[in-house]
């Protein structure tokens, strides 16, 4: 198995991220009740469409696909809308200010410089690898810590003072099908293609 950064040469014409939530609700059969259950491993997902290429660049692309064998390898992405924080949260030093168990769903930051913030759908990534967003707007104290409420809940513990990434976070994405099918026309322009990935965990 072997990861790959998606080539930032190419852009997809339209992304559209999935929230991918491991739960199960039940509703009695007798009186109407519902009830959620939320269990670790939610995930995210993309549903990318790339633009018409011309031949030679469409040529590389599909070279790139056929690279990944399918659902055997791993391709590395960040949010191409979303970078960078809309915050104004430092982008470099922040770490995590206190050790935080697994499941928990607010995290505290340090180094966030004072007075600053995470916005609500701001992403951010943990030293164990996993990519969080943000879930309620949170403003850090005069010391430059943050209390930040996170989604989905994480994966494993983490440490103090371990590193947070918040310029370009990653997550680690598969192909959902084994077969990726790749439309042709004649001429020196080829049409657009549609792929799907789904988050998976290291």
């Amino acid at each position: 198995m072997t990861t790959y950064t998606w080539p930032s040469a190419y852009v997809p014409q339209t992304a559209a991220l999935r929230i991918i939530v491991n739960a199960r609700h039940n509703m009695s059969s007798e009186n109407g009740v519902s009830q959620t259950v939320t269990r670790p491993g939610s995930r995210w997902g993309w549903s990318l469409t790339m633009p018409p290429m011309r031949r030679a660049v469409r040529d590389d692309f599909e070279g790139f696909l056929a690279g990944l064998s399918g659902m055997e390898h791993r391709v590395s992405i960040y949010d191409w809308q979303r970078p960078v924080p809309r915050g104004t949260c430092n982008t470099a030093g922040v770490t995590l200010g206190a050790a935080a168990d697994a499941f928990a769903t607010s995290v505290v930051l340090a180094g966030c410089g004072n007075a600053k913030t995470l916005l609500r759908g701001d992403w951010i990534k943990f030293a164990n690898g996993q990519l969080c967003r943000v879930a309620a707007d949170a403003t850090s104290d005069s010391g430059g810590a943050m209390t930040v409420h996170i989604r989905h809940a994480l994966r494993a513990g983490l440490s103090s003072a371990s590193a947070v990434t918040l310029v370009q976070p990653t997550a680690l994405y598969i192909l959902t099908e084994p077969t990726i099918d790749l439309p042709r026309q004649p001429g020196w322009t080829q049409p657009s293609m549609g792929l799907d990935l789904v988050e998976v965990f290291a």
